[in-house]
């Protein structure tokens, strides 16, 4: 699952995902861009729709005003709603980086003061955005921000390393380089040939190996681990370090969602989801 970034730098939730309010509202200050702060794009994609033009609209309770809308991958997809008259520079069909300048918050279509609306899809269905997004270093979150303590922050270091592939190199060298079996490597990279690599491929390699399955019942840092990339993910538990009832449910939850073998157990496929290689010994 890719993170998604905040596309606000002053970051303040004003109102929060509910029942009746599928999405988080992004607020302003006067020190950070004011009224119009700049809305960036949460993530690489395409954009798939963009609305503009529109002034503010009290009338219809429906209308979104100007918006953009991004496909991110298969799966996720983000929509910034509200956005100011004239100030969005990207159209239907612009590839987008993360980061990348969208437009500037307004208070277009119907909202009763200027913020950003905030959506988020997953498999075309509205999720809450605050399980989705990180906050990067770059970003300022408010004390007065609701929901504060859910809030991810993004480490770099949580992601994979890229390795660019140079001449003469082999994916048995590269994989010795890290202490991986090619083999790993290629299943890890989907790659179908193993000696079939070219200059410039980029290869990941992933932070953590494991050596045994973790289960229920399992202990140690791996569990640790394991705990905190669940929470990455929207899990609350607690960084233990032990596989229990309350891991096993989230895991079972993860691999339900995301169409993996439903086991509860931390082997080869999940682990390849969660960004790590399952060395089966």
């Amino acid at each position: 699952m890719i993170n998604l970034r905040y596309p606000v730098n002053y970051i303040i939730i004003t109102n929060e995902f509910k029942n009746n309010h599928q999405a988080i509202d992004l607020g302003w200050h006067r020190k950070y861009g004011g009224l119009n702060q700049n809305i960036y794009s949460p993530h690489d994609g395409v954009v798939i729709s963009v609305v503009n033009g529109k002034k503010n609209n009290l009338v219809n309770k429906t209308d979104p005003g100007n918006f953009v809308k991004i496909k991110h991958n298969n799966e996720l997809t983000t929509r910034l709603i509200h956005l100011l008259k004239d100030s969005i520079v990207v159209k239907e069909g612009s590839k987008v980086k993360t980061g990348d300048l969208i437009a500037k918050m307004g208070n277009s279509g119907y909202a009763l003061g200027n913020h950003l609306h905030y959506n988020v899809y997953l498999n075309n269905k509205k999720v809450n955005p605050i399980k989705y997004t990180y906050a990067y270093k770059n970003q300022i979150i408010s004390d007065k921000s609701k929901n504060k303590d859910q809030i991810f922050y993004y480490h770099e270091e949580e992601s994979d390393f890229v390795y660019q592939v140079k001449n003469n190199d082999t994916l048995s060298k590269i994989g010795n380089l890290y202490n991986i079996p090619y083999q790993d490597l290629a299943d890890y990279n989907n790659i179908s040939n193993p000696n079939l690599i070219r200059v410039g491929q980029e290869i990941k390699i992933p932070k953590f190996i494991l050596s045994s399955l973790l289960k229920e019942g399992s202990r140690g840092k791996y569990v640790k681990e394991l705990q905190k990339r669940l929470n990455q993910l929207g899990y609350n538990l607690i960084i233990d370090g032990i596989f229990g009832i309350k891991t096993k449910k989230a895991i079972l939850d993860l691999q339900t969602k995301n169409k993996l073998i439903i086991d509860g157990i931390v082997g080869k496929e999940t682990s390849k989801y969660l960004g790590w290689i399952y060395q089966n010994k």
